[in-house]
């Protein structure tokens, strides 16, 4: 890979995170023009070239989410959670993809676990009600 000065890259270590983020530039491209999907890809890429970048990883499972691709978004809101189980609003999202795949009583789970980190535990409750009565489950 090339330098900004069009020298190349003598250290793998630099040309691989320069490579992630040419990646991730493009995945933010798409994502403006709302081409989610291909902003998916452009984020799995980035992740291939540095896999411990929690932002890369965010931003694909964002742009999985974006696109309606649930299935793909909850493996990797999932992946994001093990190495930081207190992101409020990467559970929350988690929460609302399982909801929109029908998994209501994992996406409760979810959103219980958020409880303890989140300010606004109301908007967590108000989501469980939700889902809760709408499944006619007024008690739980």
């Amino acid at each position: 890979a090339q330098s900004s000065n069009g020298k190349q890259h003598d250290d793998p270590e630099k040309a691989r995170k320069f490579k992630a983020q040419l990646h991730a530039f493009e995945a933010g491209k798409l994502i403006k023009s709302k081409h989610y999907h291909y902003a998916k890809e452009e984020f799995k890429k980035a992740c291939d070239f540095e896999p411990e970048n929690t932002q890369y990883a965010i931003g694909y499972a964002n742009a999985a989410h974006q696109a309606g691709e649930w299935e793909d978004a909850v493996d990797a809101y999932k992946r994001i959670l093990k190495s930081d189980p207190s992101q409020t609003s990467v559970i929350k999202t988690l929460g609302e993809c399982l909801f929109r795949l029908a998994r209501y009583d994992e996406a409760v789970d979810t959103y219980k676990k958020a409880i303890p980190h989140e300010k606004d535990k109301c908007d967590l409750w108000q989501r469980i009600a939700q889902i809760r009565s709408g499944q006619g489950r007024y008690n739980e």
